[in-house]
């Protein structure tokens, strides 16, 4: 047997074609040796390959391992090895020694790299704790586990428990069993749902919790919740999704805190501010309430002052009024003012006749008629305003107004000193609706503002009739009517001055009734007074309205003819003459001889240019008038040097013609 290996061996030697020399050849064909060296390096490279297999299995199985990587560099670097092995069993008997090298040197690469990473893995293989390291952390990590467990299981104010996947309880502890009445027994492996109300139940909220969390890893929720024995409390609830490494869930924790306190505080303390806000509320709206109120009050006194104000400019305008028609006027206009859109009516008694005139009027027609009688009014009989509206107590209407216009008829008298003067009237229902601004006023709140315009019209009118009263008491003569001397000199020197500027002759007329002292003593002081108020009323309505007939003294008249030529002059003379010659006998019922008069004429600027020469002239003339026999008109001489030499006759002298 070994001389047939040996044969076999040599034969290969002598059929390799290399030149080189086989590994066999080391060993002088010793087939024991080299049976040898084959066999060991075999086997050496089946171990050596076989290794890197099972470091590829642990590899695969504990893909946690931190170096892993150093595994599978030590694989190759075996595997390079067990190949170098093979390569030296081949190459006994076959020279590949280029193959060998190459493989060599690639197991010598992978050498180096192992070797370069073992040495960078140095510390941290240092770092890995040792067994008695492990066994104390071990030690540690389960004495830290229990006292979580033990704070967990003896924590009482907050019910700390966990949920397997499926939402039943998996773990209790003291303060989920003070908090919901349940024991661990009792609770273990019910479904959660069992804290929750019927209706929340219904409604899918203990799933919607878990799928929220799981979703979002955690949630918090609040609401009520039940306890064992019914009741319920408030609860705020913390779910967290457990899951391990891989990521599966493994359950859920809950952490559970009775709330029911805070609730109620907060409860109690919405409330309060509910209230609050309550009465802010209604003290808001009182504010609202009361600041329109001060603005409707702001817009009232506003109001107010601009009546005020109109009132006062009415009072300065009636103060500075003359005529009684510059007071109808003032009055028109004031009412107009005050009551825009307000039809009215002022009315002035006629004393005598007691009929009321309409003297202004603004609006449409508010009177039937312009004259009425004082009874026809009710303010002038009651002496007192008088309303009427929908709310008058006594519903008597004005007979002097329009039907339309009674249902707000507001009618206010005119009084001064106790004596009724007219009446002041308004309207206020025939205002149109569609404007806003002429709106109907209420009939209470404009009878004050109009009374006060009636008073101050009443005492204006008052004053005026008083001031004419008293004028013409200081320039008329009271027995004829006629003008005053007084009034006749200021006249005379104006209308001299104003003839003078329009070159136009200016007359003045003097007479005197003749022998009126005789007549006065046949007829008495009765009958001589009735002949001197005849001759007025004959002057009076003989002459022109721009004429000013006076009566100059006792017996003796004056006329004032202005912007005239001297024929007209003379012959109007002639004509009151005559007029009082004829006409004197009906004034005094007298049957005898006509009364007579003389008139002296003078006219300007041939008798003077001043009422001093006028008035001498004229009393010369008239003295000339008696002398050639009375009952005649004499015209003054035009030597000026004459007439001022001739002396005026005293009223003593006259009374002897």
């Amino acid at each position: 047997m070994v001389a047939s290996s040996y044969l076999f061996l040599h034969s290969v030697y002598l059929l390799t074609p290399s030149e080189l020399l086989l590994q066999g050849g080391r060993f002088l064909w010793n087939w024991r040796l080299i049976l040898l060296h084959a066999i060991s390096d075999s086997v050496i490279a089946l171990a050596y390959i076989s290794i890197p297999f099972t470091l590829a299995h642990i590899v695969r199985k504990r893909k946690d391992l931190r170096f892993n990587w150093m595994a599978l560099c030590l694989g190759a670097f075996i595997v390079a090895c067990g190949l170098t092995h093979l390569l030296g069993v081949l190459t006994l008997w076959y020279p590949a020694y280029w193959v060998a090298g190459a493989v060599k040197s690639l197991t010598a690469a992978a050498s180096v790299c192992t070797v370069f990473l073992l040495v960078r893995l140095v510390p941290a293989a240092l770092a890995i704790p040792s067994q008695g390291d492990l066994i104390h952390s071990n030690q540690a990590l389960r004495e830290s586990e229990e006292n979580y467990r033990l704070v967990v299981a003896h924590t009482r104010d907050y019910g700390i428990f966990r949920l397997d996947p499926e939402g039943c309880v998996a773990s209790w502890n003291l303060g989920a069993e003070r908090i919901s009445g349940y024991s661990s027994n009792e609770v273990m492996g019910r479904h959660f749902s069992c804290f929750f109300t019927n209706e929340d139940v219904q409604k899918g909220k203990p799933g919607a919790e878990l799928l929220k969390a799981s979703t979002a890893m955690q949630c918090e929720e609040e609401g009520w919740r039940v306890r064992k024995d019914g009741s319920l409390f408030w609860a705020n609830v913390v779910t967290a999704a457990l899951r391990d490494p891989s990521g599966r869930l493994m359950g859920f924790s809950k952490v559970m805190r009775d709330s029911t306190q805070r609730k109620q505080a907060e409860d109690a303390l919405m409330r309060l501010n509910q209230e609050l806000e309550a009465r802010v509320t209604i003290r808001t709206a009182e504010l609202k309430g009361a600041n329109r109120h001060l603005e409707e009050s702001l817009a009232q006194l506003e109001v107010r002052s601009q009546e005020i104000g109109a009132l006062s400019e009415m009072a300065g305008a009636l103060e500075a009024c003359q005529a009684s028609e510059e007071v109808f006027q003032v009055v028109r206009r004031t009412a107009q003012n005050l009551f825009p859109g307000v039809p009215g009516a002022l009315g002035i008694i006629d004393s005598p006749a007691r009929i009321v005139e309409v003297v202004a009027s603004w609006g449409e027609s508010l009177h039937r008629r312009s004259l009425f009688a004082t009874s026809d009014c009710w303010s002038l009989r009651n002496g007192h305003s008088h309303c009427l509206d929908d709310t008058s107590p006594s519903g008597l209407r004005c007979l002097h107004l329009h039907e339309k216009m009674v249902p707000g008829s507001l009618c206010i008298p005119l009084h001064a000193r106790g004596e009724a003067l007219g009446v002041l009237s308004f309207g206020f229902q025939s205002v149109p609706e569609k404007d806003p601004r002429q709106a109907p006023l209420p009939l209470y709140s404009q009878e004050r503002l109009a009374s006060a315009m009636a008073e101050q019209a009443g005492l204006t009118l008052a004053n005026l009739r008083l001031r004419e009263t008293l004028s013409m008491q200081a320039i008329r003569d009271p027995l004829t009517g006629l003008f005053n001397r007084r009034y006749m000199e200021e006249s005379l020197g104006r209308e001299v001055h104003r003839s003078l500027r329009s070159n136009l002759p200016l007359g003045v007329i003097l007479m005197d009734l003749d022998h009126f002292k005789a007549f006065n003593d046949t007829f008495g002081h009765a009958g001589g007074d009735s002949l001197l108020h005849a001759v007025g009323e004959i002057l009076r309505t003989g002459i022109r309205t721009e004429d000013i007939a006076c009566r100059y003294g006792g017996e003796e008249f004056a006329v004032i003819l202005s912007e005239t030529t001297r024929d007209v002059i003379v012959q109007r003379a002639e004509a009151l003459r005559q007029l009082i010659k004829n006409s004197i006998a009906e004034h005094i019922g007298s049957s005898g001889d006509s009364v007579t008069v003389s008139l002296g004429v003078a006219i300007s600027p041939d008798h003077g240019k001043n009422g001093e020469d006028l008035l001498r002239s004229a009393d010369e003339a008239l003295y000339s008038a008696k002398a050639l026999g009375r009952d005649r008109v004499i015209v003054a001489a035009h030597e000026r040097t004459a007439i001022r030499s001739v002396p005026m006759l005293t009223s003593v002298e006259k009374r002897k013609y």
